[in-house]
């Protein structure tokens, strides 16, 4: 009778039922999180799963979070126990309820205005801190000599604003009690409505508005924020909160908790043992918890780097996807080198040296098409996507000038870029070599200079006679972006307009430059910026809408007139003389539903990295060719149709056989490469992604987590139909050639 009384008593204990709290509302918030992941999938992920694969990836979920959350959830509600002490839970909410109501309805018109003053000042003090921040992080970034140094030094500007709120804080204080005072002094005002709850309530909307103004305002950068793990992460945190206080768990009877208890037991055993069991299946589950449940993705990244035991950064568990935890050369992002009867990069294939890519082929045989040095315009339009050209009947007539050009011209229409970004394309277009072999520094903050050991167009082209010259519409490329104008003779910075936009300036600019020179042997580079990112709305430039896909091309409408202006100055120029003009873009855009952040510089999707190629000359006859090209096939097609002699290393093929003999071909395959060289200041690989394509088909693999995937690009442009697993063979002859292209020239 007295044990009986005893476990009574004990089970009574504030500690156990603190305790017992604790437990239960850990349990809620690990439900919660992996329900409102799985809402997140259906909401923010384009790509559709198996409703088997996500309800497996839902139980890997329900592991990871009851590791992560619920040991961190679980060790903050034991140490509140202990510092509860005999004071039950309940007795603590109601407390804190009501001494949260007294605190904004109770107290003298002075205490009133004293606490609102208070709550105004810190709000005030925060958002000067964040601004200062802000402020003076953009200066850091743009100061600092070295990319690594860039955080300590935002971080000293936050200590140096936190450090200024001994002052500050004051200041705002005594500021509000002054307002605050004046406005209890006008005649007419209720008392009640003097109150520290109106107070609140006033400045609540006071925010509420400044972050609506702020967001509308800055949304083009602010929607680079993780929206998807913050709406998660504050959904589950709401609801949990919500049935925390409306159903609070220490009220509910005891059977109805105990049963909760026992439910979340089986879910976890159970999800313990499918996982083991599915551990050895397709990766397609480890796919959808990689990348359609926001928070558990980054749980599963943090898992496996825990869970690898030979210390090559990838594991076995959790879409990692590590083929052997014993080697640590053998990983999926590991190089695989041909016949040694080892499969380092766990895709299966042991290539072989009979399966080496075809080599660059740039040097034609024939002669010149014209003798002598002639002028060489070089145009690029930065972001410009191939699909808004004639090529492809986009619905809206955006590019009538560059249309001309095409039909006038010979236009390639599958050209690509190296990379998904000016400062991953531009590099290989003047060099025609992977972003991987090209010389970078790392003495200063992206992009990292172009260093002067290699050879650029511009340097080949003036070594060989020609005045060169180059027309740029910012600074980025003259005082942020060293090396990037290595071997131009001259060169023009157009002047910035209101709003950003400058195409006309640039073509201005251009049309001087021209003007400036009586030879032949000229080459001029001409780069216009206004299509590009943050998408705003020209004033001379039709209103499509609002969005960012209507403000892009009414400033890709724009640019083509300016762009058309200078093409008839050309023309006008070198009219009854030979002359070369190219048109091109360095990367493209990608508007559809998988970029709803970044539509440009993250991925190897056609539309990144589409772009229009088109040569014009009076010696080449009008054609469209189907095969794919690349952009770093230009500087080839330069030296090959000039017939410049010297040793150069190019990566890119001569076009020389479709520009004059008009020869389609289709047998080639193009390599793009993802390469973040910053990565190497962090130990990490810098080889993030590789794509390969021929004249059908689109291969990209992600080399940090081993994912795959095949498209029929030209008639799947959007890259939302993944045919990976479908067509072995096809896929087999990418990966081995992926393998064998990756270890003959990439430069770990």
């Amino acid at each position: 009778m007295t044990s009986k009384v005893h476990s009574v008593t004990l089970a009574r204990s504030p500690y156990i039922q603190n305790a017992l709290t604790a437990l239960r509302a850990t349990r809620l918030l690990i439900l919660s999180v992996v329900l409102f992941d799985l809402l997140a999938s259906l909401v923010y992920s384009s790509q559709s799963y198996r409703v088997s694969d996500l309800l497996k990836a839902s139980a890997a979920a329900l592991v990871l979070q009851t590791v992560f959350v619920g040991l961190a959830t679980l060790a903050i509600g034991l140490l509140a126990v202990f510092a509860l002490g005999n004071i039950p839970a309940a007795q603590l909410v109601r407390e804190f309820g009501s001494r949260l109501v007294a605190w904004l309805v109770q107290g003298t018109r002075t205490e009133h205005r004293e606490r609102a003053s208070l709550a105004y000042a810190v709000t005030c003090s925060v958002a000067f801190v964040l601004l200062v921040t802000l402020i003076g992080g953009q200066f850091v970034a743009n100061s600092f000599q070295r990319a690594t140094n860039i955080p300590g030094g935002v971080l000293a500007v936050e200590a140096v604003a936190i450090a200024s709120l001994a002052f500050v804080g004051p200041a705002f204080y005594r500021f509000f009690s002054l307002v605050f005072w004046a406005v209890s002094r006008i005649p007419g005002i209720k008392p009640a409505l003097l109150t520290n709850l109106y107070w609140i309530i006033g400045l609540a909307l006071v925010v509420s508005c400044g972050c609506g103004v702020v967001v509308y305002q800055f949304w083009e950068k602010l929607r680079f924020l993780p929206w998807e793990e913050l709406t998660t992460m504050c959904g589950a945190l709401v609801f949990t909160a919500m049935i925390l206080l409306f159903r609070p768990l220490f009220k509910q009877p005891p059977r109805a908790t105990y049963s909760g208890d026992v439910v979340f037991g089986v879910l976890l055993i159970a999800a313990v043992a499918s996982g083991v069991i599915w551990q050895k299946e397709t990766h397609a589950w480890r796919i959808a918890l990689d990348t359609s449940l926001p928070l558990s993705r980054h749980a599963a990244k943090l898992a496996g780097k825990l869970l690898d035991r030979d210390g090559d950064g990838f594991s076995a568990f959790f879409a990692h996807g590590d083929c052997n935890e014993n080697d640590p050369t053998i990983n999926v992002g590991a190089i695989e080198i041909p016949e040694n009867a080892k499969d380092e990069d766990c895709d299966g294939i042991d290539p072989k040296r009979e399966d080496l890519v075809e080599p660059p082929r740039w040097r034609t045989k024939g002669r010149r098409p014209v003798r002598g040095k002639y002028p060489i315009i070089f145009v690029t339009d930065d972001a410009l996507m191939s699909n808004r050209t004639v090529l492809f009947n986009y619905p809206r007539r955006v590019t009538p000038h560059i249309d001309s050009l095409i039909k006038e011209g010979v236009a390639f229409k599958w050209a690509f870029s190296q990379g998904p970004s000016t400062r991953l394309s531009l590099p290989s277009i003047f060099t025609s070599r992977y972003d991987s072999q090209i010389d970078r520094g790392d003495k200063k903050p992206l992009p990292f200079p172009f260093l002067p050991s290699n050879l650029s167009m511009a340097e080949i082209l003036r070594d060989r006679g020609y005045r060169t010259a180059a027309v740029v519409p910012t600074t980025y490329f003259t005082k942020k972006w060293d090396g990037i104008l290595q071997g131009f003779d001259e060169y023009r910075v157009a002047r910035r307009q209101r709003g950003g936009h400058n195409a006309s300036n640039v073509t201005r600019e251009a049309i001087r430059m021209l003007t400036k020179t009586d030879q032949d042997a000229v080459f001029l580079w001409v780069h216009y910026f206004d299509n590009h990112w943050p998408y705003r709305q020209p004033r001379d430039a039709p209103v499509f809408g609002s969005d960012r896909v209507d403000r892009y091309d009414a400033e890709v409408v724009n640019a083509d007139r300016w762009i058309g202006e200078f093409i008839e100055s050309v023309k006008k120029r070198f009219e009854g003389r030979p002359y070369l003009f190219i048109f091109s873009s360095d990367h493209g855009q990608s508007f559809d539903d998988r970029h709803p952040k970044h539509a440009a510089g993250y991925d190897l999707n056609t539309t990144t990295l589409h772009v229009p190629l088109v040569f014009y000359a009076p010696f080449l006859k009008p054609a469209v060719f189907d095969g794919p090209v690349s952009t770093m096939d230009i500087l080839p097609t330069i030296v090959d149709l000039l017939k410049l002699k010297g040793s150069f290393d190019f990566q890119g093929d001569s076009l020389v056989p479709q520009l004059l003999k008009g020869k389609e071909i289709n047998d080639r395959h193009l390599l793009s490469q993802f390469y973040l060289q910053e990565r190497l200041l962090k130990g990490e690989d810098p080889l993030v992604m590789v794509g390969i394509r021929d004249h059908r088909y689109s291969y990209i693999r992600n080399r940090e987590n081993g994912r795959r995937f095949l498209f029929e690009y030209k008639k799947d442009i959007t890259n939302e139909r993944n045919l990976g697993g479908t067509l072995p063979e096809v896929e087999r002859k990418f990966r081995t050639m992926e393998s064998v292209w990756i270890y003959d020239i990439y430069k770990p």
